[in-house]
């Protein structure tokens, strides 16, 4: 099973370069890098529907297929950091 970004969704797999840091600097096996560093979300106030709008927008520009995107789309309203309390 592919591990995937809790904020973005994007395919972390076994390469430390993609994912974050936290505040010690160790690599974060939660977030990506392109979402969390240092121990903080870059885009601290994004919205859920924001980060749906970056993701078909970074989708679009890789050129997945539609029913791919649509995918991806559909699974970032379940990842952890929009579902914690």
């Amino acid at each position: 099973m592919k591990k995937h970004c809790q904020s973005c969704g994007m395919p972390l797999e076994q390469d430390p370069e993609k994912w974050g840091t936290e505040l010690d600097g160790t690599h974060s096996i939660k977030y990506c890098s392109l979402c969390y560093m240092s121990g903080e979300f870059i885009w601290k106030d994004c919205t859920l529907e924001e980060m749906i709008q970056i993701v078909d927008k970074a989708t679009k520009k890789m050129w997945l297929p539609e029913a791919h995107r649509k995918i991806a789309l559909a699974a970032i309203p379940k990842l952890e950091r929009w579902n914690w309390k």
